[in-house]
């Protein structure tokens, strides 16, 4: 038959039914499976004219690699619902062959899967769904954010750190200002800098924020809505034009390790002092004034001062 749509929705299948191939429907440019029980989509590679596959609903935990062989003109896959996962391989693993839909593939819906990070492989396509998967990391910078449209709203309860490290973002993206279990966030970059209105209303969200690297962003100052960050253990404020430091760091009582390497500053709070657990301080750059006493008085495991006045020769460890 010549047929160019075809739907098995909702009937329970466990396989594809061998009469539902590319051989019987030669023309088929859409096909939808969507609420079966299928845990296996290989049969639908033989489809070499399907433009739409709607596979939602079923028990999937990958979507084997010769469905990118087999479906050429493939333009949208809807995949949602399913149970895919990174560890199970197919174009979601080290093997992906999502390279051969780079130029034909527009939408890649893969919301409600199990995925825990982002697929690597997905950085080939052009737009991908990711809603209510459970996300704990995102590296953009290995996904080539770049060149990708991902879409994780409404929210990423799950996730729990995001490295940015050299991605080209011109303003934070407002996934993150739903991101509330965050823990870990790294933003490290030396081209087209964030602005500080961008990033300090985001960081003001993140209360659970245990770790934050903000390097390279040519802040001119500190957001003060870093000293709201009550849970917060590391701080990395590396390589920023800074001339003054917020008095807001005396109030980050948890953080034992604080970083401000390759900056001119030209004062630094006495309020430090209130950072009772800091263990390392590492400020390396030129400072001309000596360091608060009250900073002196910290229990200090390491210390590093490079180019700072006011302290023994050369303290590399203060205990």
């Amino acid at each position: 038959p010549v047929a160019r749509r075809l739907s098995l929705v909702g009937h329970s299948l466990q396989h594809v039914p061998r009469h539902v191939s590319g051989s019987t429907f030669p023309e088929l440019q859409t096909l939808t499976v969507a609420n079966n029980n299928l845990s296996n989509v290989k049969a639908l590679a033989t489809f070499h004219s399907l433009e739409w596959l709607d596979t939602s609903d079923n028990v999937l935990f990958t979507i084997p690699n010769n469905l990118v062989t087999g479906l050429p003109e493939l333009i949208y896959l809807n995949a949602s619902g399913n149970r895919l996962n990174v560890d199970a391989g197919g174009i979601f693993g080290r093997d992906s062959g999502l390279i051969g839909w780079r130029d034909k593939l527009s939408v890649l819906d893969v919301a409600r899967n199990s995925f825990e990070t982002v697929p690597l492989a997905l950085e080939r396509l052009h737009s991908v769904i990711l809603v209510n998967n459970p996300i704990t990391f995102i590296n953009w910078q290995l996904l080539g954010m770049d060149n990708v449209n991902f879409h994780f709203f409404p929210q990423l309860t799950s996730l729990l750190s995001v490295d940015l490290q050299g991605v080209s973002f011109p303003t934070m993206p407002d996934t993150f200002y739903t991101a509330h279990s965050l823990r870990s966030f790294r933003v490290i970059r030396e081209k087209t800098p964030y602005s500080l209105e961008s990033v300090s209303p985001m960081i003001a969200r993140l209360s659970r924020l245990e770790v934050l690297f903000l390097s390279d962003l040519e802040l001119k100052t500190l957001p003060s809505q870093v000293g709201q960050l009550r849970h917060l253990h590391s701080l990395v404020i590396d390589g920023n034009p800074f001339k003054v430091l917020p008095t807001e760091l005396g109030l980050l009582l948890s953080v034992d390790i604080l970083s401000m390497k390759w900056f001119n500053f030209s004062a630094i709070p006495s309020q430090m002092g209130n950072m009772k657990l800091l263990r390392h301080l590492i400020i390396a750059s030129p400072y001309d004034e000596d360091l608060p006493a009250a900073v002196l008085r910290l229990d200090l495991e390491f210390l590093d001062v490079d180019q700072v006045r006011g302290l023994p020769a050369a303290p590399r460890t203060w205990s």
